[in-house]
Parts: C-alpha cells; sequence; structure tokens
C-alpha cells in the first residue's frame, strides 16, 4: 500500500532498529536493506551521481508490539524527518 505519513525511527549502528507508527512501536526483525535513489532534491545539476554510499531510506520487516502484526516497511529520510513510503501486510 503506498502511503505518505510521518513516522519516528529509532536508528543503531546506523540501521534502524524500530519505529513509532500510528501510535503503535514496531520493532525491525530482519536485516534492513538500504534504499537509493537520486536525490534530486539535494544535488547541483552538475552531479550526475549521488555521493558512494548515499541513502534515502530503508526496507524492513517489522512486529508491532501491539498486535503481533507484521509488515514491510519502505521508510525515507526527508527534509521533515522520516516518512513511510511503502507498507505491505
Amino acid at each position: 500500500m503506498r502511503i505518505e505519513e510521518a513516522t519516528e525511527v529509532e536508528i543503531a549502528d546506523d540501521r534502524p532498529i524500530a519505529m513509532r507508527w500510528r501510535e503503535a512501536h514496531w520493532r525491525v526483525i530482519d536485516t534492513p536493506t538500504p534504499l537509493q535513489d537520486e536525490p534530486d532534491w539535494m544535488m547541483h545539476p552538475l552531479i550526475t551521481h549521488p555521493p558512494e554510499g548515499w541513502r534515502m531510506g530503508w526496507r524492513f520487516i517489522a512486529r508491532s508490539d501491539a498486535d503481533g502484526a507484521v509488515c514491510t516497511i519502505d521508510a525515507v529520510r526527508t527534509l521533515a524527518g522520516w516518512e513511510l513510503r511503502n507498507v505491505w501486510a
């Protein structure tokens, strides 16, 4: 499901370990995969490739502490903070 909702993502060792979404706490239960994209909003037009190691966000599987629901999540870092972009149940 394509969404655009603000969230809080907890990072440890440069990887997401948990998040808070819709008043529930979710724990990451797999090894997160980096999401990379061309960061048009922050690059000068003469720069043709993002810096090596640049990450726009993460895809991970998380389990809700509230009800045990499990989802695959795309969380993206924006200028305003973290935002969920895709959620698959």
